[in-house]
């Protein structure tokens, strides 16, 4: 709680943009996917349309640590999915050849 991130996006198709602000939530299970598996990364760094897919680092030494995949307009209030979760996720999608 409180750490304090940059999201990168593409908000309504310009050029790239950083925005600076703070985890509200590291696991937040936002109430319109009550029935998601995942858990979220909330914050309040600003984002508009286009901002997902964008990612999230932690601003104290760059790390990315979610990609942004939707916005809570009435809050105006980012949601990221952990990397972990992708990470841990893409194992069952990715076969590695020798």
């Amino acid at each position: 709680f409180g750490e304090e991130v940059l999201m990168i996006g593409s908000p309504m198709s310009d050029a790239s943009t950083l925005t600076q602000g703070i985890i509200s939530h590291p696991k937040r299970d936002p109430a319109m996917l009550l029935n998601s598996k995942h858990r979220y990364i909330h914050t309040d760094a600003a984002g508009y349309m286009g901002s997902s897919g964008g990612g999230l680092f932690r601003k104290e030494d760059g790390k990315c640590i979610g990609i942004v995949v939707m916005r809570n307009p009435s809050y105006s209030s980012m949601y990221a999915i952990r990397l972990v979760d992708i990470e841990d996720e893409s194992k069952d999608y990715i076969v590695l050849s020798d």
